[in-house]
């Protein structure tokens, strides 16, 4: 079976250990990744010499070639190229949130349960060493039922009053994670 080929739109921190984690991967092949920063495409070349480094993600989701996309831009952004790469009859990996507003994702949702596409969002926290960590200690019966989720995201850069931008408020984002944990 031929790898399958799988352009990354977006190299900022989630993009770059998608390309990591594909790079390393025997049955699938990094061929492209897209950003607009040029000093981030410098960086994408630099550690993934194989792949053609773009300046539009656009260019992935046109090349017939490419049989899957990962989307890890800004919330804002992935709607847009989500909905372009499933036009294009392309596979889609994106991280969460979908979009930056329920609404969008909702909308979102009813496109890709229509189509044929395989479409995965990316709960990177399921798999980490402090979500497990958390899990076990739920488990242990150390504290008792969980009645109250608070969550205060602190964005580097930012106080918490001033928003998240983009990405939606915080438990739209990040906070997902908190109640997949109490799950």
């Amino acid at each position: 079976m031929n790898a399958l080929k799988i352009g990354v739109i977006g190299f900022g921190g989630m993009g770059k250990g998608t390309c990591t984690a594909l790079a390393q991967s025997q049955d699938r092949d990094l061929v492209a990744i897209a950003d607009l920063n040029p000093n981030t495409r410098r960086k994408a070349k630099e550690e993934h010499p194989t792949a053609r480094i773009l300046d539009d993600g656009l260019k992935i989701i046109e090349d017939p070639s490419i049989d899957a996309v990962a989307i890890t831009t800004l919330a804002d952004a992935r709607p847009h190229l989500l909905r372009q790469a499933l036009a294009r009859n392309k596979h889609v990996w994106a991280e969460k949130p979908l979009a930056a507003s329920i609404e969008e994702e909702e909308a979102l949702l009813e496109e890709i349960e229509a189509c044929d596409r395989q479409v995965a969002v990316n709960l990177f926290n399921r798999n980490a060493w402090y979500h497990e960590t958390i899990k076990a200690f739920i488990a242990s019966g150390e504290i008792g039922d969980l009645a109250c989720i608070r969550v205060r995201h602190f964005t580097p850069g930012r106080l918490p009053h001033q928003g998240h931008a983009p990405e939606g408020p915080p438990f739209h984002d990040c906070g997902t994670h908190y109640v997949d944990v109490a799950r």
